[in-house]
């Protein structure tokens, strides 16, 4: 059942990390190697680079980041934004790369903001422990989905009720359940 669980999260965070990246792009104009950006072998999830911008748009990051992110005094080159649904158990691995890429993000004068949607996440405060002191920021819950919706003017949390998404996310969650019902450790237990 936990794997189940994690499975089900993953495919949720996939939707989470790319919904953001399409908005952005269409908001500030970017085109998509401004927004997903690789610092050394990291994929970022969405980048908004300052120098990119317009002054308008520059000036609507800014207005953001005071709302949201009040503690932090200055962008330097602009939003380097990680999105997780929620962090697992078994997630040491991506904390290590999120570490390191926290590190290149601020060398490279970006500032670098987690957002994680889940409130409820088993490992939260101890990924958010471990990673702020790798120079991340947290912004969690329904504050995440505030600040995405100010950044980019778009609920990336509405998506989900749309029907044609809705029906796809209902199959890929049909069809991971039918894999583990027919799968073979199922049989071993329940036979």
């Amino acid at each position: 059942m936990g794997r189940m669980s994690i499975s089900i999260g993953r495919r949720l965070g996939e939707i989470y990390d790319k919904i953001p990246r399409i908005a952005a792009q269409a908001r500030f104009g970017l085109t998509a190697e401004q927004v997903v950006v690789k610092f050394s072998d990291l994929e970022l999830d969405v980048c908004i680079p300052l120098d990119a911008l317009g002054d308008e748009d520059a000036e609507h990051v800014k207005n953001v980041q005071t709302k949201h992110l009040p503690d932090i005094r200055t962008l330097g080159s602009g939003l380097a934004i990680e999105i997780r649904y929620n962090f697992n158990p078994n997630d040491s691995s991506r904390l290590r790369k999120d570490k390191q890429l926290g590190k290149l993000l601020s060398d490279k004068g970006y500032t670098p903001v987690y957002l994680v949607f889940a409130e409820n996440s088993p490992r939260l405060a101890d990924a958010v422990s471990s990673l702020r002191r790798a120079g991340w920021s947290f912004v969690i819950g329904t504050a995440a989905l505030n600040l995405m919706a100010d950044l980019v003017g778009f609920d990336v949390s509405a998506i989900l009720d749309e029907q044609d998404v809705s029906e796809e996310i209902q199959k890929e969650i049909n069809a991971m359940m039918e894999n583990i019902k027919n799968s073979d450790m199922v049989k071993q237990v329940f036979v």
